[in-house]
């Protein structure tokens, strides 16, 4: 088994470091900007997040033209409202569901392009 030698290096020598990364982009933004309406796994509702880089750099969320307001009213009752939809009663889980439930423009939503496939499928 090789052994590996931790060494501490002081500050200046870093540019001197081989890294096995590079080019990294930071980015800072609220949470709802890069929100979607789905959950981010299927078994809990914790809040899916848009998966695009350019989307996620540029705050373009599903909620980017809804704002903060709507988020977070839309995700403080995911999952708890009822609506009656094709004769039978529902859970809202959808923001153009929720959006028809409060009589707003379903428009506002900054809907996701359609994924690509995998070369694969």
């Amino acid at each position: 088994m090789k052994e590996f030698i931790l060494k501490v290096q002081k500050v200046e020598t870093l540019r001197n470091i081989l890294s096995v990364v590079k080019d990294f982009e930071f980015f800072a933004c609220e949470k709802w900007e890069l929100a979607h309406d789905g959950q981010g796994s299927g078994n809990t509702a914790n809040i899916g997040s848009i998966t695009r880089i350019e989307d996620i750099l540029a705050g373009n969320g599903t909620f980017a033209k809804l704002g903060e307001d709507v988020f977070d009213e839309y995700w403080t009752n995911y999952g708890k409202l009822k609506i009656v939809k094709d004769g039978a009663q529902e859970t809202v889980t959808s923001l153009e569901d929720y959006l028809n439930f409060k009589g707003m423009d379903t428009s506002l939503i900054n809907r996701r392009p359609a994924r690509r496939k995998k070369k694969s499928e």
